[in-house]
Protein backbone atom coordinates (compact mmCIF):
# COMPACT_ATOMS: atom_id res chain seq x y z
CA UNK A 1 0.00 0.00 0.00
CA UNK A 2 2.75 2.43 0.61
CA UNK A 3 4.43 1.99 -2.23
CA UNK A 4 1.56 2.76 -4.16
CA UNK A 5 1.02 5.76 -2.32
CA UNK A 6 4.41 6.40 -3.10
CA UNK A 7 3.76 6.45 -6.68
CA UNK A 8 0.69 8.61 -6.88
CA UNK A 9 2.38 10.61 -4.64
CA UNK A 10 5.51 10.81 -7.53
CA UNK A 11 2.64 11.30 -10.64
CA UNK A 12 1.39 14.48 -8.85
CA UNK A 13 4.96 16.09 -7.89
CA UNK A 14 6.22 15.38 -11.48
CA UNK A 15 2.54 16.94 -12.29
CA UNK A 16 2.90 20.13 -10.13
CA UNK A 17 6.44 20.18 -11.32
CA UNK A 18 5.23 20.55 -14.92
CA UNK A 19 2.85 23.37 -13.46
CA UNK A 20 2.84 26.75 -13.96
CA UNK A 21 5.37 28.34 -11.01
CA UNK A 22 6.26 24.87 -10.03
CA UNK A 23 10.90 25.33 -9.98
CA UNK A 24 12.65 21.82 -10.37
CA UNK A 25 14.05 20.88 -7.09
CA UNK A 26 17.54 20.98 -9.11
CA UNK A 27 17.03 24.92 -9.20
CA UNK A 28 20.53 26.73 -8.17
CA UNK A 29 22.44 23.44 -9.24
CA UNK A 30 24.97 23.57 -12.41
CA UNK A 31 24.15 21.54 -15.77
CA UNK A 32 27.26 19.87 -15.79
CA UNK A 33 29.63 18.64 -13.29
CA UNK A 34 32.97 17.27 -13.54
CA UNK A 35 33.36 13.47 -13.38
CA UNK A 36 35.92 13.36 -11.12
CA UNK A 37 33.93 16.25 -8.94
CA UNK A 38 34.45 13.64 -5.41
CA UNK A 39 38.50 13.01 -5.91
CA UNK A 40 39.31 17.00 -7.53
CA UNK A 41 37.20 18.97 -4.41
CA UNK A 42 38.40 17.19 -1.74
CA UNK A 43 35.10 15.17 -0.60
CA UNK A 44 35.47 13.18 2.05
CA UNK A 45 33.74 9.34 1.86
CA UNK A 46 31.25 8.28 5.17
CA UNK A 47 29.66 5.57 5.32
CA UNK A 48 25.70 5.43 4.73
CA UNK A 49 23.13 4.95 7.22
CA UNK A 50 23.11 0.79 8.02
CA UNK A 51 20.06 -0.92 6.52
CA UNK A 52 19.03 2.70 4.38
CA UNK A 53 19.89 2.24 1.00
CA UNK A 54 19.00 4.48 -1.93
CA UNK A 55 17.13 3.24 -5.21
CA UNK A 56 19.44 3.40 -8.52
CA UNK A 57 16.18 3.44 -10.42
CA UNK A 58 12.16 4.92 -10.49
CA UNK A 59 11.01 0.78 -9.45
CA UNK A 60 13.07 -2.15 -9.27
CA UNK A 61 15.63 -2.41 -11.66
CA UNK A 62 15.14 -5.55 -13.82
CA UNK A 63 18.25 -8.04 -14.68
CA UNK A 64 18.62 -10.96 -16.74
CA UNK A 65 20.06 -13.53 -15.98
CA UNK A 66 16.76 -14.14 -13.22
CA UNK A 67 19.56 -14.33 -10.28
CA UNK A 68 21.56 -11.59 -10.92
CA UNK A 69 20.82 -8.81 -8.17
CA UNK A 70 21.68 -5.31 -7.07
CA UNK A 71 24.80 -5.95 -5.73
CA UNK A 72 26.26 -7.84 -8.75
CA UNK A 73 25.70 -4.81 -11.03
CA UNK A 74 26.48 -1.70 -8.85
CA UNK A 75 28.42 0.09 -6.38
CA UNK A 76 27.67 2.90 -4.10
CA UNK A 77 29.63 5.26 -1.95
CA UNK A 78 28.80 8.47 -0.41
CA UNK A 79 31.05 12.04 0.29
CA UNK A 80 30.50 15.16 1.56
CA UNK A 81 32.37 18.45 1.38
CA UNK A 82 31.64 21.96 3.47
CA UNK A 83 32.44 25.15 2.74
CA UNK A 84 35.98 25.89 3.50
CA UNK A 85 36.74 26.67 7.67
CA UNK A 86 33.36 26.06 7.85
CA UNK A 87 31.70 23.58 10.58
CA UNK A 88 27.88 21.64 11.18
CA UNK A 89 26.64 23.70 14.33
CA UNK A 90 25.61 20.57 16.75
CA UNK A 91 22.61 21.43 19.35
CA UNK A 92 19.91 19.68 21.68
CA UNK A 93 16.48 20.56 21.62
CA UNK A 94 14.07 20.15 24.53
CA UNK A 95 13.73 16.93 24.11
CA UNK A 96 17.32 15.94 24.36
CA UNK A 97 17.48 15.46 20.66
CA UNK A 98 20.41 16.05 18.72
CA UNK A 99 19.76 18.28 15.63
CA UNK A 100 22.83 19.44 13.34
CA UNK A 101 22.46 22.85 11.76
CA UNK A 102 24.19 22.93 8.19
CA UNK A 103 26.17 25.77 6.95
CA UNK A 104 24.93 27.14 3.36
CA UNK A 105 27.18 25.52 0.91
CA UNK A 106 27.33 21.73 2.76
CA UNK A 107 27.28 19.22 -0.32
CA UNK A 108 26.63 15.58 -0.30
CA UNK A 109 26.84 13.04 -2.76
CA UNK A 110 26.02 9.74 -3.86
CA UNK A 111 27.47 7.66 -6.29
CA UNK A 112 26.74 4.95 -8.14
CA UNK A 113 29.93 2.45 -10.25
CA UNK A 114 28.95 -0.37 -12.91
CA UNK A 115 31.13 -3.40 -11.37
CA UNK A 116 32.98 -3.26 -14.40
CA UNK A 117 36.66 -4.07 -13.94
CA UNK A 118 37.88 -1.08 -13.64
CA UNK A 119 34.51 0.10 -12.16
CA UNK A 120 32.43 2.39 -14.23
CA UNK A 121 30.61 5.58 -12.50
CA UNK A 122 27.10 5.01 -13.53
CA UNK A 123 25.39 8.33 -11.88
CA UNK A 124 26.11 11.07 -9.47
CA UNK A 125 23.41 12.30 -7.26
CA UNK A 126 23.73 15.68 -5.29
CA UNK A 127 21.94 17.69 -2.20
CA UNK A 128 23.27 21.22 -1.58
CA UNK A 129 22.29 23.66 0.62
CA UNK A 130 21.61 27.06 -1.00
CA UNK A 131 21.31 30.38 0.53
CA UNK A 132 17.38 31.00 0.24
CA UNK A 133 17.91 27.94 2.77
CA UNK A 134 16.47 25.09 0.73
CA UNK A 135 18.19 21.86 -0.29
CA UNK A 136 18.40 21.59 -4.16
CA UNK A 137 18.51 17.74 -5.27
CA UNK A 138 19.92 17.03 -8.54
CA UNK A 139 21.19 13.58 -10.39
CA UNK A 140 23.74 13.80 -13.01
CA UNK A 141 24.34 11.17 -15.93
CA UNK A 142 27.67 9.88 -16.37
CA UNK A 143 27.93 9.45 -20.59
CA UNK A 144 31.99 8.48 -20.84
CA UNK A 145 32.86 11.81 -20.84
CA UNK A 146 34.68 14.06 -18.64
CA UNK A 147 31.59 16.00 -17.37
CA UNK A 148 28.42 14.56 -16.05
CA UNK A 149 24.96 15.86 -17.28
CA UNK A 150 21.85 17.20 -15.19
CA UNK A 151 18.63 15.08 -15.81
CA UNK A 152 15.78 16.58 -16.69
CA UNK A 153 13.41 13.86 -17.01
CA UNK A 154 13.32 10.17 -16.20
CA UNK A 155 14.70 7.88 -19.33
CA UNK A 156 14.23 4.58 -19.88
CA UNK A 157 16.96 2.05 -20.03
CA UNK A 158 17.54 -1.24 -21.68
CA UNK A 159 21.43 -1.89 -21.57
CA UNK A 160 24.14 -4.82 -21.38
CA UNK A 161 27.12 -4.67 -19.29
CA UNK A 162 30.06 -6.85 -18.55
CA UNK A 163 30.56 -8.15 -15.35
CA UNK A 164 33.21 -10.10 -13.87
CA UNK A 165 30.85 -13.17 -13.85
CA UNK A 166 29.48 -12.08 -17.35
CA UNK A 167 27.57 -10.62 -19.50
CA UNK A 168 24.62 -8.79 -17.56
CA UNK A 169 21.60 -7.16 -19.07
CA UNK A 170 19.76 -4.57 -16.96
CA UNK A 171 16.39 -2.61 -17.59
CA UNK A 172 15.35 0.03 -15.65
CA UNK A 173 14.00 3.77 -15.35
CA UNK A 174 16.42 6.32 -14.21
CA UNK A 175 15.93 8.05 -11.27
CA UNK A 176 12.78 10.87 -12.00
CA UNK A 177 14.37 14.25 -11.68
CA UNK A 178 11.62 15.26 -8.84
CA UNK A 179 12.16 11.74 -6.83
CA UNK A 180 14.37 13.36 -3.99
CA UNK A 181 11.76 15.76 -3.23
CA UNK A 182 8.76 13.68 -2.74
CA UNK A 183 11.27 10.85 -0.88
CA UNK A 184 12.34 14.01 1.33
CA UNK A 185 8.80 16.13 1.51
CA UNK A 186 7.45 13.03 3.53
CA UNK A 187 9.43 13.35 6.19
CA UNK A 188 9.69 16.64 8.21
CA UNK A 189 13.50 18.20 8.41
CA UNK A 190 14.02 17.51 12.11
CA UNK A 191 12.36 13.85 11.63
CA UNK A 192 15.23 12.74 8.86
CA UNK A 193 17.72 13.88 11.35
CA UNK A 194 17.31 11.60 14.49
CA UNK A 195 14.25 9.52 14.01
CA UNK A 196 14.13 8.09 10.21
CA UNK A 197 17.31 6.14 9.36
CA UNK A 198 16.40 5.46 6.08
CA UNK A 199 16.11 9.16 5.42
CA UNK A 200 18.73 10.64 8.21
CA UNK A 201 20.54 13.58 7.01
CA UNK A 202 19.94 14.55 3.84
CA UNK A 203 20.73 11.05 3.24
CA UNK A 204 22.61 9.46 5.44
CA UNK A 205 24.61 12.91 6.36
CA UNK A 206 22.77 13.57 10.02
CA UNK A 207 22.55 12.52 14.27
CA UNK A 208 21.05 9.28 12.85
CA UNK A 209 24.30 8.15 11.56
CA UNK A 210 26.92 8.07 14.58
CA UNK A 211 29.44 6.79 11.95
CA UNK A 212 30.06 10.55 11.07
CA UNK A 213 31.21 11.43 14.22
CA UNK A 214 33.44 8.41 14.65
CA UNK A 215 35.02 8.39 10.94
CA UNK A 216 33.71 11.07 8.87
CA UNK A 217 34.99 13.66 10.33
CA UNK A 218 38.35 12.47 11.76
CA UNK A 219 39.19 11.87 8.15
CA UNK A 220 37.76 15.03 7.47
CA UNK A 221 40.24 17.11 9.85
CA UNK A 222 43.24 15.26 8.22
CA UNK A 223 42.21 15.51 4.81
CA UNK A 224 41.14 19.44 5.48
CA UNK A 225 42.86 20.41 8.69
CA UNK A 226 40.46 21.23 11.17
CA UNK A 227 37.20 19.35 13.00
CA UNK A 228 34.16 19.41 10.85
CA UNK A 229 31.61 20.11 13.97
CA UNK A 230 31.05 22.90 16.38
CA UNK A 231 29.27 22.07 19.50
CA UNK A 232 27.16 24.98 21.03
CA UNK A 233 27.95 26.05 24.71
CA UNK A 234 24.61 25.83 26.97
CA UNK A 235 24.36 29.28 26.90
CA UNK A 236 23.91 29.65 22.80
CA UNK A 237 22.43 26.34 23.19
CA UNK A 238 19.47 28.07 25.20
CA UNK A 239 19.65 31.47 23.46
CA UNK A 240 19.61 29.94 20.32
CA UNK A 241 16.06 27.90 21.23
CA UNK A 242 14.68 30.92 23.13
CA UNK A 243 13.43 28.72 26.06
CA UNK A 244 15.82 27.29 29.22
CA UNK A 245 14.82 24.64 30.30
CA UNK A 246 17.33 21.80 31.16
CA UNK A 247 19.33 20.47 28.11
CA UNK A 248 21.50 17.24 28.06
CA UNK A 249 25.51 18.47 28.98
CA UNK A 250 27.60 19.41 26.08
CA UNK A 251 29.58 16.96 23.64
Amino acid sequence: MRAVVAVLALGVLAGAHHGKGRAPQSRGLPDEVPADLVERDGYVLFDGVAGGKGPPANGPARFTPPDVTRADVFEEDHAALLPEQVRIERRWNSAGEEVWSYPVGTRVVHRFFLKTAPRRLFELRVIEKLPDGRWAFGAYEARGGAHLRLRRRMVHEVFDVELPRGRVGVEMDRLHPESCRLCHAVHSPQAYQYRDKEHAGPCGFGPANPSLLTGWAPAYQVRHGYWPFATLSRAQRVNSMGWGHALPPAL
